[in-house]
């Protein structure tokens, strides 16, 4: 299994407008939903954005699915109607897991933390911080995602990694990002961390994860 971790950056105002063609566009999210794991929208960090993960069974399964939604109209439309209202596109190809979403969960309230390592630190010292990092954040947040980079994509050892984390409400994630912060302290012992980011995101009406 992989997972695709797509960002957007759209043009300022323009996010309204990018949402609602998911649900004016008839037909479209019946297309996405076999592979979509989440759509968020930012709240915090680079705003206008918005951050989706999707989920194939390799590499063949995604290179199938994504031919398939090139080869249909309905899919040429919408695409040539959202992509006059990007700016900026990231894809990142990684490993690891997502949580399957539950539609009865509503209001959550979604970070995602995003880390790089530093060029050079050894594999052995990248686990070790993961591990750490994903127990701390576990003890406080419900995870959604816990995804991992690779030099080279797939094949090579782990250079940067992707959590996403849910909680139930603003007031709660504040109390738990507190807690967090002090459990965290010196948690990178070994010196292997290039970069730690988090970010404040909210759910699309038509994320599983909501």
């Amino acid at each position: 299994m992989l997972y695709e971790a797509r960002s957007y950056a759209l043009h300022p105002g323009r996010l309204p407008e990018y949402l609602s063609l998911f649900g004016s566009e008839e037909g479209v999210l019946d297309i996405l939903r076999p592979h979509l794991c989440g759509f968020w929208c930012a709240e915090s960090g680079r705003l206008n954005s918005v951050h989706h993960l999707w989920r194939y069974e390799s590499r063949a399964a995604r290179a199938v699915a994504r031919a398939a939604m090139a080869a249909n109209p309905l899919m040429g439309r919408f695409f040539g109607k959202v992509t006059p209202l990007l700016q900026v596109q990231r894809s990142r190809v990684m490993a690891g897991e997502v949580l399957e979403g539950d539609g009865a969960r509503t209001g959550g309230i979604y970070d995602r933390v995003s880390f790089a390592f530093r060029s050079g630190a050894s594999a052995d010292a990248c686990e070790r911080l993961v591990g750490t990092l994903r127990s701390a954040l576990s003890c406080h947040f419900e995870g959604v995602a816990w995804l991992r980079g690779a030099m080279f994509e797939l094949a090579g050892p782990a250079r940067d990694g992707l959590f996403v984390l849910r909680c139930a409400s603003l007031d709660e994630r504040d109390r738990r990002w507190a807690e967090v912060a002090l459990a965290l302290r010196e948690f990178d012992s070994d010196g292997v961390l290039a970069s730690l980011d988090c970010e404040l995101m909210l759910p699309s009406f038509f994320s599983p994860w909501r």
